[in-house]
């Protein structure tokens, strides 16, 4: 989506924290590098999944504040 938009990934999702935006963009880009070098992504599920409003929120979930 960021390519067709021409913007970083975090402005797609309105990330309005700096660092916040900063680290999702690279996520992204690694993520995004990691496929284009062949690697498949593994999805995970366990249990109920949980909704989250923020990053921060997750961040939370894992005990960071």
């Amino acid at each position: 989506m960021a390519n067709i938009y021409q913007c970083r990934p975090s402005v797609l999702l309105g990330l309005r924290e700096e660092y916040e935006a900063y680290c999702f963009d690279e996520a992204c880009a690694y993520i995004k590098m990691r496929m284009q070098e062949g690697a498949e992504p593994v999805f995970k599920k366990q249990g109920k999944p949980k909704r989250y409003r923020t990053a921060s929120d997750l961040y939370k979930d894992y005990g960071f504040s």
